[in-house]
């Protein structure tokens, strides 16, 4: 009887273990951004919510491959098709914009891609209105919590050294 009340405890457990998991064991998010050169320009994308400008980027959907998550986000927020080449950067993101500190820890990686096609089709998601290319003495204002002015240093150095290792902080 006590056997067989484990065993049922157990499997109610397990069948729920998705749900009390992410209370009880909390992991960190991903969000990737897409770095694309055109010659010295960098592709840029104006985000509906505040009008400024930000790498096109997003969440990592679950059983998406980095790759995969960043081409999409590209696709949707500029209309461009690219291939992912390169882990550029990681970044731990724990603080909010207002800086309070997050409940979950958030890591940015920054992933080089190409162009595929050199034109864009138009933009499917409603997060972006438009995409530029900037160079880096001409970068418009950035979102703040997408895009900070050092990743933009760190991004442009990258790209002055492209055989750089991959960084994290």
């Amino acid at each position: 009887m006590l056997i067989r009340l484990r065993r049922r405890i157990r499997a109610a457990l397990v069948e729920r273990a998705p749900m009390w998991l992410r209370y009880l064991y909390p992991t960190p998010k991903l969000d990737v951004r897409a770095v694309v050169f055109r010659r010295d320009e960098l592709l840029l994308v104006r985000e509906a919510g505040d009008g400024r400008w930000s790498l096109p980027g997003g969440w990592v959907d679950l059983r998406e491959s980095l790759g995969e998550a960043a081409t999409r986000e590209v696709r949707e927020e500029s209309g461009y098709q690219v291939r992912p080449v390169k882990l550029l950067a990681v970044s731990n993101i724990n603080r909010r914009r207002d800086g309070r500190s997050m409940q979950v820890n958030v890591f940015r990686l920054f992933v080089r891609c190409e162009l595929a096609s050199t034109s864009a089709r138009s933009i499917q998601g409603a997060e972006t209105t438009e995409a530029g290319f900037f160079a880096q003495s001409n970068l418009p204002e950035l979102s703040p919590g997408r895009c900070t002015p050092a990743e933009m240093r760190r991004i442009f150095e990258h790209y002055g050294e492209p055989e750089r290792a991959a960084d994290f902080d």
